[in-house]
């Protein structure tokens, strides 16, 4: 009886987390707007991170005192070795570094060994045991919502929230002042690097569970893809493009058990990515432009 209550905590403090990552760290925002918006999330970040790695370990010393081994086969799957490897090649860069302390946070990046340590030990603990909740992907089409109707605001030179420097608006940056910004998560880099896996989650979520779930996941992508191409997230854009390359065989390996049906449609997808950058490349501009 103690141990199934173990279990249940250890299921609650896993969606908890996934619950609060996909809401609190992509649309929190302090006074500073974007003059330390990375600062800000990444408060956020250790907080939830250092609670959520706190919690499962006093869950698991309580499950262990009560006599139950853990489960270490998470260790074993694929994805967790790669991780591990990653972390491990990344403490030896550390090591190796001239850069002395600032390989431990990553200076104002905050992308040192600590936080790629958090971010290696709380992939593991989610994929422990975590399977997808409605709530969560509800969740998480809320946060692409919000950001990104934001994010439309502020393409029309508006500045909600304040988080541009008064007088200043999207259209200064790279003039006024460096870097682009947009939605609440920072730069564009950043929040593309958000699109990029919420969107591809978001189709994946809808494609394998069809149902009402659609009514909110599709909207959400929908918007979602429109920031991105009215940004210019490049890297954005091509992680959704290549959810829509992938998700025919998936689909049809699972329904209609014929995966050359669904790489066929890649093919036919493919192809017409190839074309539509060979046409339209030079009005894309950027990168499309360059390969064009």
């Amino acid at each position: 009886m103690n141990t199934d209550i173990c279990r249940k905590c250890s299921q609650w403090i896993r969606f908890g987390y996934c619950l609060l990552a996909v809401t609190a760290l992509p649309l929190i925002v302090d006074g500073s707007g974007y003059l330390d918006i990375v600062g800000c999330k990444y408060a956020v970040f250790l907080s939830l991170s250092l609670l959520f790695i706190a919690a499962s370990a006093v869950n698991g010393a309580a499950s262990a005192l009560l006599g139950t081994k853990p489960d270490l086969s998470v260790l074993k799957r694929p994805a967790t070795v790669a991780a591990l490897a990653y972390l491990a090649f990344t403490a030896l860069s550390a090591l190796l570094s001239d850069y002395g302390s600032v390989v431990w946070l990553g200076g104002t990046r905050r992308d040192g060994l600590v936080t790629t340590a958090l971010y290696v030990l709380c992939f593991i603990l989610v994929s422990a045991g975590t399977r997808p909740k409605k709530a969560v992907v509800y969740a998480l089409s809320a946060s692409v919502l919000i950001t990104s109707f934001i994010a439309v605001l502020q393409l029309r030179g508006l500045n909600p929230l304040g988080l541009y420097p008064d007088g200043h608006n999207y259209f200064g940056g790279g003039v006024s002042y460096s870097g682009s910004y947009l939605g609440t998560l920072g730069n564009t880099v950043t929040l593309g690097a958000f699109m990029a896996v919420a969107i591809p989650a978001l189709a994946a979520y809808t494609a394998l569970r069809p149902g009402r779930d659609a009514l909110v996941t599709v909207p959400a992508a929908a918007a979602g893809t429109y920031v991105i191409i009215a940004a210019r997230c490049e890297a954005a854009l091509l992680a959704v493009s290549v959810t829509a390359l992938l998700l025919p065989p998936v689909i049809s390996g699972r329904y209609l058990k014929k995966a050359a049906v669904g790489w066929a449609v890649s093919c036919v997808l493919a192809a017409g990515t190839v074309l539509a950058v060979y046409l339209l490349g030079g009005r894309l501009g950027g990168t499309a432009a360059e390969i064009s």
